[in-house]
């Protein structure tokens, strides 16, 4: 796995990781670059520009020359830096006396911090990080730990908490400055529904900067692919990224990972079909990629490589790790494209609808309310309700609802309301211990203030929703990278983002259509049965198949750190277990929960079982590199 770090602060000779050379120093300021492989790292992922004064290191993927990247170095750096240029990165500048960090708006590529030797070091690694103040083990953030198993994926939650104590992570779509002794200044420097310079918005605006992502990865590519799964998003980037190659004569080696998918005459169905479709179009060399039982999710957990944080395809492992290396054998793939983050972009929530109510478009709300109600086979008021939930409580009121639900276990039915309309789940799991209610509770009244402009509600959910989206696709990608491929997410790339949300918010999707704008946007080159499509495949019954499959290990999975940590009550955790195995839903068996807790169980047992990232002190002093 390759990443970076650096130092800014008053040690003359601080540490350094093992193995890691250095690129760039002014001063006591320093970076390095690391290959945990054992390989130097590629030229292609990070850029260096240097001048009389500062350091300039982009790091991640960007279409942008080295003429414009020494002219950003050689005046002040724009704060737009981050979605100036097409592609997915970071930018950090350095000087002898300050260090500046520029996140991109989904943190697709995660920068950390920790305090340490008498000034500050930074990473794209949170893990690499936590190595400094290990004393043999990770010291882990046991309140991070309990919000991740109360409400999964929140970031509001979480804010800067990473898991691992001391590491903190740099917030998207902000600008960090440090001084050498680790003092910090940090300001936002953009906010959703603004216009942030001349990028196009709408389908229009959409169709461009997704075309200009997907050709910053393929530029300097050999043999570059994509996943085809028959949904607009996957399809978008193949037949995107095909025209894209076709002035070169190359292809986009699409790959569909399917499970046999037929009627009754026999002939493909679903989404199967839908790949078939667009497989057959000019420029695609399509590869199909079956299934079979050993593919079940959460197979495979006891060989996960490791992360800087619970991966999302984790639980699909066995999937995930089948395909990676049949794109190695068959066309050794060296930029794999995927459509995660698409369904965060491009459709909305409830927000929406409070959003209308904030503007007095009372019956526009009460129409869409109605549709949305039937789409969820409930009631109109139910759907009212959530929305106007979000617009009777804060965020802050939210988290203080669920710190005190947490706290006690229970709860009034105002803190349920204030709880659940800004939380993904707030009910505490019946297999937390009261320690767990009691850490979380902690990590709830701790948590910072986040920006939310009532009226613009839907704005700020995707922008959160995206950031959780693109910092943990970055432990896919750690994840493919074991097996050689290089991932790339081009949905969450910050132009791509602030074009979907440039548009008003009246001309954002409602929460009941399916992607129009990605529709419109590419009618042209999309097959028409697709076009037309109004819904998503679901996999739930993939996880409750893994689940009875794999139920013997998954209660063994059971008993190991959480409950040494005193996080999980291994009994009740062990018949949520069987209750999902049977099929049960409900209060028993809330699936993010228990996937959260399988999830973290699998990572801890995986860095237990993985040396930590060691840091030696520096011979020669921070600036010499030889």
């Amino acid at each position: 796995m390759f990443w970076m770090a650096g130092y800014i602060g008053d040690h003359s000779r601080p540490r350094s990781p093992l193995g890691a050379r250095p690129v760039a120093a002014r001063g006591t300021s320093i970076a390095w670059a690391m290959d945990e492989h054992g390989s130097h790292a590629p030229a292609a992922r990070y850029r260096l520009v240097r001048d009389g004064v500062h350091d300039l290191i982009l790091i991640g993927t960007a279409s942008v020359s080295d003429a414009e990247l020494a002219a950003a170095a050689a005046s002040s750096v724009p704060d737009d830096v981050t979605w100036r240029w097409p592609g997915a990165y970071a930018v950090v500048e350095q000087t002898e006396s300050h260090l500046s960090i520029w996140s991109d708006l989904a943190t697709a590529v995660p920068i950390y911090t920790c305090l340490a030797d008498e000034g500050l070091y930074w990473s794209t690694s949170a893990r690499g990080l936590a190595g400094l103040a290990c004393n043999g083990e990770h010291r882990l953030d046991i309140e991070r730990l309990s919000g991740e198993l109360h409400a999964p994926g929140t970031p509001r939650l979480f804010g800067e908490r990473t898991y691992f104590d001391g590491v903190r992570l740099v917030l998207p779509g902000h600008r960090y400055m440090f001084g050498r002794s680790g003092t910090a200044w940090r300001s936002r420097m953009w906010v959703p529904g603004e216009r942030h310079g001349s990028e196009p918005s709408g389908p229009a605006g959409l169709r461009a900067e997704l075309t200009a992502a997907i050709r910053s990865r393929i530029a300097n590519t050999i043999a570059p692919s994509a996943d085809l799964s028959g949904g607009l998003d996957s399809t978008a980037l193949t037949l995107l990224a095909a025209r894209a190659l076709a002035p070169s004569g190359r292809r986009i080696s699409a790959y569909t990972v399917h499970e046999p998918s037929t009627n009754a005459t026999g002939a493909p169905t679903g989404d199967l079909a839908h790949a078939l479709r667009a497989g057959q179009r000019p420029g695609v060399e399509h590869h199909l990629l079956a299934l079979d039982g050993a593919h079940l999710p959460y197979c495979r957990l006891d060989g996960l490589p490791v992360t800087d944080e619970p991966a999302p395809s984790a639980r699909a492992y066995a999937r995930f790790a089948f395909q990676l290396d049949a794109m190695r054998e068959r066309t050794a793939t060296d930029c794999h494209m995927t459509g995660d983050g698409g369904d965060t972009v491009l459709m909305t929530s409830v927000a929406w609808i409070a959003d209308a109510i904030a503007h007095r478009r009372f019956a526009v709300a009460a129409a869409e309310a109605r549709r949305l109600a039937r789409l969820r086979r409930t009631a109109p008021a139910e759907v009212l309700r959530a929305a106007t939930d979000l617009l009777r409580h804060t965020p802050e009121q939210g988290l203080a609802a669920a710190a005190a639900w947490w706290h006690s276990g229970l709860a009034t039915k105002t803190q349920r309301a204030a709880a659940n309309a800004w939380l993904t789940v707030a009910a505490p799991p019946p297999w937390a211990t009261a320690q767990a209610g009691l850490r979380a509770a902690a990590l709830a009244d701790a948590a910072p203030p986040l920006p939310h402009a009532r009226g613009a509600l839907t704005a700020h959910a995707i922008v959160h929703d995206a950031a959780e989206v693109g910092r943990t696709a970055d432990s896919d990608a750690q994840l493919a990278a074991h097996h050689g491929v290089p991932l790339h997410n081009p949905f969450v790339d910050s132009r791509v983002l602030a074009a979907v949300l440039s548009a008003p918010v009246a001309a954002m999707p409602r929460p009941s259509e399916y992607k129009p704008q990605i529709r419109e946007a590419l009618e042209d080159i999309y097959p028409p049965e697709l076009a037309v499509r109004t819904t998503k495949g679901s996999f739930a019954s993939d996880y409750f198949a893994g689940l009875r499959t794999n139920l013997s290990s998954l209660l063994d999975l059971a008993d190991g750190r959480l409950s040494d940590l005193g996080l999980v009550r291994v009994d009740a955790l062990r018949a949520s277990l069987r209750a999902g195995a049977a099929g049960a839903t409900g209060a028993a068996v809330c699936l993010p929960q228990l996937d959260a807790a399988l999830g973290l169980e699998s990572w801890l047992r995986t860095l237990d079982r993985t040396e930590i990232v060691r840091w030696e002190w520096q011979v020669s002093p921070a600036g010499a590199i030889s």
